[in-house]
């Protein structure tokens, strides 16, 4: 099963496929997805465009191991993180590239 927070369903079922989880999570990078959509406005009908963030290897809440899938929770004792440098360590992290 593939999800995507507010990307639409045809667009995980036709442009999302496995191999593009694999390359976000092992380069550290982001997919950016292109959606249209028809919306309203007081009876007014117009089309938009959106460019979203489909998928990425950034999770805050989880620690990702460099060359490995598994994860542990921040603050678990096997990470040697410092509480000062968790900030710093996660911003880092996001500021990887996309394709």
């Amino acid at each position: 099963m593939k999800k995507a927070k507010g990307v639409k369903k045809n667009i995980i079922k036709n442009q999302v496929t496995h191999n593009d989880y694999k390359i976000c999570l092992e380069n550290k990078i982001t997919k950016t997805i292109k959606q249209k959509m028809i919306r309203s406005t007081k009876h007014k009908i117009y089309t938009i465009e959106q460019n979203k963030r489909g998928l990425s290897s950034f999770d805050n809440k989880r620690c990702l191991f460099d060359g490995q899938t598994d994860t542990l929770p921040w603050g678990h004792y096997k990470i040697n993180i410092k509480r000062n440098n968790f900030i710093q360590h996660l911003k880092n992290l996001g500021e990887k590239g996309s394709y």
